[in-house]
């Protein structure tokens, strides 16, 4: 069975990329899927880790051909997930780890609507779930409040857990 696991945030400080990499290192079985863009690289990106660097026009040429799990346009630039990065883990038996904005989190939902959804808020949206909005809390159902990071971790590490069992109140028979 694999999981698939879309990770986004409020804001862009909320942590997201914090989180991101330290679940990965802590847990076993997940591998993280590597997005596109055709942006400019910047001089603190890993290109192994951070994104594929690519051309507007192989970028369109990959969404008329439907080979994103998602994908959007932020200030000209395009950004997206590869379908690829899916069935790389399927072969491998492991779980993907997607990190993407609210909207990357609904297409991932139509798509595969057994994806957990992971939401970083700062800790002053945290306590306040009214801030959050009910929206965010239909396509996030778990919320990652980054004031307490090992309790966030265990957390992440327990959703994990619960849909690998079959016989689990959250868990997947259906594999």
């Amino acid at each position: 069975m694999n999981i698939v696991f879309t990770i986004s945030e409020v804001s862009g400080s909320s942590g997201k990329t914090s989180v991101v990499n330290q679940v990965c290192e802590l847990l076993d079985g997940l591998d993280l899927a590597i997005p596109y863009t055709t942006r400019t690289p910047r001089i603190a990106d890993d290109r192994d880790r951070d994104f594929v660097f690519t051309s507007r026009e192989a970028f369109e040429l990959m969404i008329a051909r439907g080979e994103f799990l998602e994908h959007v346009s932020v200030w000209g630039n395009y950004y997206g997930t590869p379908c690829h990065s899916l069935q790389q883990a399927k072969e491998n038996g492991r779980d993907l780890f997607v990190k993407v904005d609210q909207s990357g989190v609904a297409q991932i939902k139509q798509k595969i609507p057994e994806a957990v959804s992971i939401l970083v808020t700062p800790a002053q949206l945290g306590q306040d779930k009214d801030t959050v909005g009910s929206t965010i809390a239909i396509l996030a159902p778990a919320v990652c409040v980054f004031d307490d990071f090992e309790v966030s971790r265990r957390h992440f590490g327990i959703t994990q857990s619960e849909k690998r069992q079959p016989d689990s109140p959250t868990g997947r028979s259906d594999h």
